[in-house]
């Protein structure tokens, strides 16, 4: 087992966690801003990471991502997007699942990384959108970041032609969850390049009605995932939200379909 001095060694021991989204005080066992190194050590330890999938010790990563979001730990944000990207193959469901919010506790200071890690192209889709759901976490969690959230969305958007229509997808479903009527003219222009991916937010139209910009509901239409064969269409007048709900559900089946095959 690796080595942690305590009051680190407690996160070997927690195990699964339990509580749904609840996430439990860390700093209460007397970890603070000097544990900031040995946690983000743990959080990306590969023995720990990789181990027995029936230990306790496996979940002590997770444990130590959470307590490196309420320390807002702003030298956290670069090594966990590696972590993202190293597991994009393989898929680990908590860590895509979690890491958006452990962004979003740590706020402002991780908005410059999450930005330039979006605008890399050469890194997976998964983790590209994990960490443009980071941008919008800070955004709902620290809501005087709005407008720098935005701001950033937005760009990415704007430098979206020729890049993967997934991802500018999940770059407008983030602007309609924070209701960003003013990246409306570049949403505008990405659809008119056929830049975007509309089983995830719908179309132009869609996106005019969520935004408030048109009374006139959207012609039905029937958006099929192109990832998973098989799956229902969507429905127009479905929130942002409620999509990307269903296409995170979709993927993380993907994963663990994936992870049970290696």
């Amino acid at each position: 087992m690796p080595d942690y001095s305590p009051p680190l060694d407690k996160l070997l021991t927690m195990g699964e966690p339990q509580g749904g989204d609840e996430w439990p005080d860390y700093l209460k066992l007397g970890l603070g801003p000097e544990h900031v190194p040995d946690l983000i050590r743990m959080a990306t330890d590969p023995e720990l990471n990789r181990g027995d999938p029936e230990s306790r010790e496996v979940w002590a990563p997770l444990h130590a991502w959470r307590t490196l979001g309420q320390l807002r730990a702003e030298a956290a944000v670069g090594p966990l997007l590696t972590l993202l990207q190293d597991s994009e193959e393989e898929g680990d469901d908590w860590l895509f699942e979690e890491v958006r919010r452990v962004f979003g506790l740590i706020g402002s200071p991780a908005l410059a990384t999450l930005e330039a890690f979006v605008a890399d192209r050469s890194h997976g889709t998964y983790s590209r959108w994990a960490a443009l759901d980071g941008i919008k976490e800070v955004a709902e969690e620290y809501p005087e970041t709005r407008s720098e959230c935005v701001a950033a969305l937005t760009r990415q958007l704007e430098q979206g032609v020729g890049d993967d229509p997934v991802v500018n997808g999940v770059v407008v479903g983030a602007l309609l969850d924070l209701h960003a009527v003013e990246s409306a003219p570049v949403m505008e222009q990405a659809f008119a390049a056929d830049a975007v991916d509309e089983s995830i937010s719908g179309g132009w139209e869609d996106v005019q009605y969520n935004l408030g910009l048109t009374d006139k509901p959207p012609a039905r239409r029937r958006y099929l995932d192109p990832w998973l064969p098989g799956s229902l269409p969507s429905r127009p007048g479905r929130t942002a939200k409620q999509k990307a709900k269903t296409r995170r559900k979709q993927a993380k089946r993907a994963r663990k379909r994936n992870r049970k095959r290696r």
